[in-house]
């Protein structure tokens, strides 16, 4: 099951990347909401071979999960891999200067069953295709706005 977002920036390319590759700030905000987050090779690797340990609270379960950095191509692109028990998830960012402060973050994520109850997840997903594709461009258009403010907040500090 394929979803795509793209959402425009008035930041810089090059400033939008060093963001959304600062992955202690995208661990504390997991935690934050109740994952737990464990760096599988240590807090000096940044970039390509970067990987965690996630247990994720849902529905009342806890489900671990592994993610890898998968592609670091600085500044155009990021890739992440997650496995689950039931399902992978492979999720890419690419990042297109459209002039010198603004930039095009287009969002691929790709959800793939790896189990019967995988199977059983993506058709439930199916059925409510739009109410979830509703949600993610609402997260990922405030995530897009935490961006801008914060590359605001740099640039005036």
């Amino acid at each position: 099951m394929k979803f795509e977002n793209i959402e425009d920036l008035d930041i810089p390319q090059e400033a939008a990347f060093e963001m959304l590759s600062e992955f202690t700030f995208f661990e504390r905000m997991a935690m934050r909401r109740g994952v737990e987050v464990a760096r599988r090779n240590g807090d000096a690797v940044e970039g390509l071979g970067a990987a965690w340990d996630l247990n994720v609270p849902w529905r009342g379960k806890t489900v671990k999960m592994q993610v890898d950095v998968n592609r670091f191509e600085k500044p155009e692109a990021l890739g992440f891999q997650a496995e689950a028990p039931a399902i992978e998830v492979q999720l890419d960012i690419e990042l297109v200067a459209l002039s010198n402060h603004k930039t095009r973050m287009l969002i691929k994520s790709d959800i793939s069953a790896k189990s019967l109850t995988g199977r059983l997840l993506l058709q439930s997903m199916k059925l409510t295709r739009g109410k979830i594709e509703k949600r993610m461009s609402g997260r990922i258009s405030e995530q897009s706005r935490n961006l801008e403010e914060r590359y605001r907040q740099t640039k005036v500090a």
